[in-house]
């Protein structure tokens, strides 16, 4: 996951972090999921976008290791990311990062259209989430790409 912050013009400042990690889903009971995050890094990314390069961010990582790597619940009803349980002592950033993660389970799809937005509820609460699809029969693979307005919550 790449989370980025400024303008979306090529060649102007942004700052952003990136997540890396292998991510293990397990179910726990009905509509109740367990995610744990095996070997996470985290790196920072403070510069002009795109040319200049993501740092590992050593220190962050080790600061937050033993909370990203404690596994949480999350409920997940008909492709709809509820509820998230975590322990207490979790904070606030490893939470959002595990949002973020649950973020890309979140899908309401519609076949008619390749462009499309709408308010969709998940873990951050009701948003206004764009969908673009994009179709490469060639490669035989479909491009979905999901941008959400955290602005717009």
């Amino acid at each position: 996951a790449l989370l980025l912050s400024g303008l979306p013009e090529q060649g102007l400042a942004r700052a952003g972090l990136k997540v890396s990690s292998k991510v293990l889903i397990s179910a726990a009971e009905q509509n109740i999921y367990m995610l744990k995050l095996v070997e996470p890094e985290l790196f920072e990314y403070s510069g002009i976008w795109p040319k200049d390069p993501l740092v590992p961010a050593a220190k962050l990582t080790s600061a937050l290791s033993a909370q990203l790597l404690t596994p949480i619940k999350f409920e997940y009803i008909n492709g709809v990311v509820g509820k998230m349980m975590a322990p207490e002592g979790i904070s606030t950033l490893v939470l959002n990062i595990q949002r973020g993660i649950l973020n890309v389970l979140q899908l309401n799809i519609k076949k008619t259209q390749n462009v499309y937005e709408l308010q969709e509820a998940g873990a951050q609460g009701v948003c206004k989430t764009l969908y673009a699809i994009t179709e490469d029969d060639k490669a035989e693979r479909i491009l979905l790409t999901k941008s959400r307005d955290l602005d717009n919550c």
